[in-house]
């Protein structure tokens, strides 16, 4: 089980926002800063080539920051409901940071993941 500490607030996967002077789409600058520095993280310590299907994330998400642990997954057959809540935002922006880091493939090859909130 590979196990990485992210210091720091997580900030919430955010929405890309529109202006509408311009017309053009961009990424919140707080979600986009914090994305680069958990990218950089998982960068300098994940060890060897990012992980494939199916993939185990578990989360633990503190005052200090977060503990993402993360290994191949045993299970074949995954079975998932859609659920929307804010939990949800703050996993999609340590599985962004994990796949633009290098750690994973794609965070779509996750089968399973555990988030808890201390």
């Amino acid at each position: 089980m590979n196990t990485i500490v992210i210091p720091g607030h997580v900030v919430p996967k955010a929405r890309p926002r529109f202006n509408r002077a311009t017309g053009t789409a961009y990424t919140d600058p707080k979600y986009r800063d914090y994305l680069e520095m958990a990218a950089q993280v998982i960068a300098i310590e994940h060890k060897g080539d990012p992980l494939e299907v199916p993939l185990f994330v578990k989360m633990s998400f503190n005052a200090n920051g977060v503990t993402v642990s993360y290994r191949p997954s045993i299970l074949r057959h995954p079975q998932w409901t859609a659920r929307r809540a804010d939990i949800d935002n703050l996993a999609g922006s340590i599985l962004d940071a994990l796949q633009r880091g290098g750690a994973i493939q794609n965070d779509k090859n996750v089968v399973s993941l555990v988030v808890v909130i201390e």
